[in-house]
């Protein structure tokens, strides 16, 4: 069971049936209607829809930044990586500027997210940090979920990508991010192809 973390408005909860409970998440509602996401699943639960929607509205605050830094300096020891959006994913650049700004004034400590939003809006700031690694969650574009894996990773490939891994939770349900795999970690893996749950 995941333990939680609040600070105002924010809440953090730590790990998940998939992550470590040594991946501090932060999540806010998302603006997709996808078949499938966690998003979608976790919403079905008061606690979570209510959790997430505080979220967003503490994300809009001015005090944001500061307050999300906060935790993370109080919580440090608790946590190995962060990841934001388990749910959830880049409302507007005001938004993603402020995700640019905690991870720049976090240095020490690794971030990772998944976007579909690479695309739509400037990720020039937070790609240029070290400390972060940003996984395309929808590769080239690709809007529907492919059941021709080969044909994708083909079709990745022609678009240039080099570094393509198939995501091992989705080869060996006993796969645990965070604890026997670390590739979505670490910078510069930025291309994860996931099983549709």
């Amino acid at each position: 069971m995941a333990k939680y973390i609040h600070k105002g408005l924010l809440t953090f909860s730590l790990g998940n049936k998939k992550l470590s409970n040594r991946t501090l998440i932060f999540n806010i509602p998302c603006k997709y209607n996808c078949n499938g996401c966690y998003d979608k699943k976790a919403l079905i639960y008061p606690s979570a829809r209510n959790s997430r929607i505080k979220n967003m509205m503490g994300s809009l605050r001015s005090d944001f930044v500061e307050t999300f830094t906060q935790v993370l300096r109080e919580n440090k020891s608790k946590f190995d990586y962060v990841r934001f959006h388990e749910g959830g994913e880049f409302y507007n650049q005001d938004y993603l500027d402020n995700i640019t700004q905690i991870v720049y004034n976090n240095p020490d400590i690794r971030f990772f997210v998944y976007t579909r939003e690479l695309f739509n809006l400037n990720f020039n700031g937070l790609k240029s940090l070290p400390n972060i690694n940003i996984v395309n969650s929808i590769p080239f574009g690709i809007n529907n979920y492919c059941h021709d894996i080969k044909w994708l990773v083909r079709t990745l490939k022609s678009y240039g990508a080099k570094r393509i891994k198939l995501c091992g939770d989705t080869v060996n349900e006993t796969t645990k991010c965070g604890v026997n795999c670390h590739y979505c970690m670490q910078k510069g893996n930025d291309i994860v192809i996931f099983k549709q749950h």
